[in-house]
């Protein structure tokens, strides 16, 4: 099943995720850099839940680095 931006931008909302930027490296483009705001763990809760559907739109799940931050 392929996701819609919309359906992706659905499912964040509903988990309390805020997308903040998006963007392809300029020297790679199979890399992307996305930045989320929303509660630690839930990242990687839409990943494992959503593998099917994120492989789906081309993604390949084991090239995803998840990092969390802090406000200081």
């Amino acid at each position: 099943m392929l996701a819609s931006s919309d359906a992706v931008a659905k499912m964040n909302a509903a988990v309390g995720v805020n997308s903040l930027f998006r963007g392809v490296s300029k020297d790679d483009p199979t890399k992307v850099c996305a930045v989320q705001q929303g509660p630690v763990g839930v990242a990687q809760k839409i990943f494992e839940d959503n593998k099917d559907m994120i492989r789906g739109a081309g993604h390949v799940i084991e090239s995803t680095v998840i990092s969390s931050y802090l406000d200081a």
